[in-house]
C-alpha cells in the first residue's frame, strides 16, 4: 500500500507562482487606427523589456496594409508571456516612421494605438 505524502502549503504557493501571465496560447492583440493621410504598409513589435531592436522583428502586416481612416486588429503570437511592446509603423509615401512605446497588450481587451498627423 502506498503512503500518502503531505505537501506543505508553502510549496503549493511557490509552484503556483510559476503560472504564465499571458493567455494559454500566448497571443496578444492590438487594434491600430490609421488617422493619417498615408497607408501603413509595415508594423513591427519589440518587447519593451528589451531595448527596441527592430532588426529581429517581423512585419506584422505582411500581405496587408491599413489605409487612411481604417482600423485593423493585429495578433502578436511570439510565444512569449510579454505584455508590454514598443511598436513601429512604416507609412507608404513618406520617409517617416511612427513609434508607440510600452503598450500593454495583456489588459484583457485589445490594446489600442491611433496614428494621427
Amino acid at each position: 500500500m502506498k503512503a500518502l505524502k503531505f505537501v506543505p502549503p508553502i510549496m503549493i504557493l511557490i509552484l503556483a507562482s510559476f503560472a504564465p501571465i499571458a493567455t494559454a496560447d500566448q497571443s496578444k492583440n492590438i487594434t491600430i487606427t490609421n488617422n493619417t493621410s498615408y497607408t501603413m504598409t509595415q508594423l513591427y513589435a519589440s518587447s519593451s523589456y528589451h531595448s527596441s531592436d527592430w532588426s529581429g522583428a517581423s512585419n506584422l502586416l505582411t500581405g496587408q496594409s491599413i489605409g487612411p481612416g481604417q482600423s485593423s486588429t493585429i495578433t502578436i503570437s511570439d510565444g512569449t508571456n510579454y505584455c508590454h511592446y514598443d511598436f513601429e509603423a512604416v507609412m507608404y509615401g513618406t520617409s517617416q516612421y511612427s513609434y508607440q512605446y510600452t503598450v500593454d497588450t495583456c489588459n484583457g481587451n485589445s490594446a489600442q494605438w491611433t496614428l494621427t498627423h
